[in-house]
């Protein structure tokens, strides 16, 4: 009996010496996609320091970071800018000199990439002029399923746009289109969900989106739609926050 007892607790000792270099070996992962709608050139934009307080380092040194930047167009495929951190297991197998600042290190140059990644993405869009079209949805959608594919452990998009649906989809710059947008919301939300467009589980996922009206007429629009992307996030388990400036997350 007492032989059965010590192997036993040698099994669970292994069990848990497993379960916990495992967990050494994957930590958290946290990705964060900026969305910027360049269609309306007066249309916030992203802050570089509040998205690094997405990545909260502080709390976890190793977690692996990816950051994507890119933007909302008369087009579906649009110029992008990505930065990536892999986690603190797979950095320190480079560490050949036993560095004890090496992560630290890391941290601050992926730090640096956003900044000057976001500062010229800002600078340029000044420059921008205004695009007849606007392909809000496809785009919004087509992130999300690129960033669910990723499979990261915790996901933010921030979503810089007024919203603006003009696309063959959907325009609000049609009178007819506006009226049933402002009269009978579901039937502007039913021709949005018929597309299967959108993942149909976006838990752990954070959606923000950021618009600073600018007129009346301006605020009833954006809220609407933003109401509508609202009801179809939630309800595939989505947070959604709705703003007017870059929020404080962490």
């Amino acid at each position: 009996m007492k032989t059965i007892r010590i192997s036993l607790l040698l099994l669970v000792m292994a069990v848990y010496s497993s379960c916990q270099k495992k967990h050494k070996q994957q930590p958290l992962s946290v990705q964060v996609t900026s969305l910027v709608d360049i269609t309306d050139p007066r249309a916030v934009m992203p802050d570089a320091e509040t998205i690094l307080s997405c990545f909260d380092f502080t709390n976890d040194k190793d977690k692996e970071a990816f950051f994507r930047l890119t933007t909302t167009t008369d087009k579906l495929l649009n110029p992008v800018s990505e930065n990536h951190l892999a986690s603190g297991y797979e950095t320190e197998k480079d560490n050949q000199f036993d560095d004890p600042d090496y992560r630290k290190k890391l941290v601050l140059s992926f730090y640096s990439g956003i900044r000057e990644c976001v500062n010229k993405f800002n600078t340029k869009s000044q420059h921008d002029s205004i695009l007849r079209y606007s392909e809000c949805f496809r785009s919004i959608a087509s992130e999300l399923v690129r960033m669910k594919e990723n499979k990261a452990d915790k996901s933010l998009l921030l979503v810089y746009s007024d919203l603006c649906e003009n696309s063959d989809l959907f325009s609000v710059y049609k009178k007819t289109a506006t009226e049933q947008l402002l009269k009978h919301p579901d039937s502007v939300l039913q021709k949005f969900e018929s597309t299967g467009l959108l993942p149909e589980d976006l838990s752990h996922f954070t959606v923000t989106i950021i618009f600073q009206p600018r007129s009346r007429d301006q605020d009833r629009l954006f809220n609407a739609m933003a109401e509508l992307y609202k009801r179809m996030l939630s309800n595939r388990r989505a947070k959604v926050i709705i703003g007017s400036d870059n929020p404080k997350y962490l």
